[in-house]
């Protein structure tokens, strides 16, 4: 329930994958955002954003922003597919 310790380890943990050069990225609902990080949200905007809405629709039309981003890398927007024995989530990506 503290949301700016939430938020300090996130920032923590994601300075230190940049410290090794290795790509970052956020995946989150607003509403999982919204329990983490509270109201007040933690900006990590500077990362792209795959937002979960599994709702089978491939398109960004249902994006409301949220936590700084205007606008979304991707949308995780089917989840548990089986496709050759492997369980996926598929994604869509602008």
């Amino acid at each position: 329930n503290d949301h700016k310790s939430n938020c300090d380890y996130v920032k923590e943990m994601l300075s230190q994958v940049e410290y090794f050069k290795t790509p970052a990225g956020i995946q989150t609902s607003d509403s999982f955002y919204r329990r983490i990080f509270g109201n007040q949200g933690c900006d990590l905007s500077k990362y792209p954003l795959i937002y979960n809405r599994a709702d089978g629709s491939p398109s960004f039309e249902d994006y409301t922003p949220f936590g700084g981003w205007s606008t979304p890398y991707g949308k995780n927007f089917q989840n548990n597919v089986t496709l050759c024995n492997l369980t996926l989530n598929k994604v869509y990506e602008k």
